[in-house]
């Protein structure tokens, strides 16, 4: 990088994170700054191109695999340095989502090694919104998301470094929540007395179970509904028609979309 026309290393003054693909090669870097400077980002990482794509990758995953398999979980954190303390730890079923929201992409990578994705996040707001982001992806892919905030002023990093493994662990599994029932909760606490909002979050959750619509998964929809329904206070047959009725509408939009191809595409055959 030019500077008074002198060249500068781009990533000085930062502690660098190389990032590997699924078969061990570095295919980029990030890289978090030592000193605090508010002029400058806290990462940067290396440009996209058609080797790096950031939304296809999770950070540690070539060296996590192994662990995924043996404990039939994914540990998902939000930053290079969770990782890298986690694995310090000998924690190693863990991976990084590198601060980006949940992709497709990154899920299908995790489902390879397990079904079982447990997300650890920072307690504080932004941690909860984060973790939030996305997770309606990995219910249609049929992951079981389970969700762990790590208590406020801490992160996975500090954490583990305050506690120890054992008690991180501990932690962890004492505190899992399922997903959809975590968002019915902390949703519950905006929602009052007001009956416009309590409506918005039944269309909400009943959005949220309806994604969970493969029929391998039925008796897990239907313990949603049933679940969902009891904490709601309202009528269970009710809430079971309202998912049925975003399953269809989500079939429709499907069949509409299959039915009018893009103008790249051929409709009709030529003579």
């Amino acid at each position: 990088m030019p500077n008074d026309g002198n060249l500068q290393d781009n990533y000085r003054g930062r502690v660098i994170f190389p990032i590997h693909n699924n078969s061990g090669k570095v295919i980029g870097f990030g890289a978090r700054i030592l000193k605090t400077n508010e002029k400058a980002p806290k990462y940067i990482n290396t440009p996209e191109n058609e080797i790096y794509v950031k939304s296809k990758i999770l950070y540690g995953s070539y060296f996590a695999r192994a662990a995924i398999d043996k404990t039939d979980e994914c540990l998902l954190v939000e930053g290079y340095t969770d990782v890298v303390s986690l694995h310090q730890a000998g924690i190693e079923n863990v991976v990084a989502s590198g601060g980006t929201s949940l992709t497709i992409d990154q899920l299908r990578l995790v489902k390879k090694y397990t079904n079982n994705l447990t997300i650890i996040y920072d307690g504080d707001s932004a941690g909860v919104k984060a973790a939030l982001r996305g997770l309606d992806l990995a219910l249609e892919e049929g992951l079981n998301v389970k969700l762990v905030l790590i208590p406020d002023g801490e992160d996975p990093d500090s954490y583990v470094n305050k506690v120890g493994a054992s008690a991180f662990i501990e932690f962890v599994n004492q505190h899992k929540k399922d997903f959809i029932l975590f968002q019915l909760e902390l949703s519950l606490k905006d929602v009052g007395n007001d009956p416009a909002k309590k409506s918005e979050l039944v269309n909400k959750i009943a959005e949220s179970i309806s994604r969970v619509n493969k029929t391998e998964d039925f008796t897990r929809q239907q313990d949603y509904i049933k679940q969902s329904s009891t904490i709601l206070n309202i009528d269970e047959a009710g809430l079971n028609a309202l998912v049925n009725k975003y399953i269809r509408d989500r079939i429709s939009s499907q069949e509409r979309k299959s039915a009018f191809p893009g103008p790249d595409k051929e409709v009709w055959p030529r003579r």
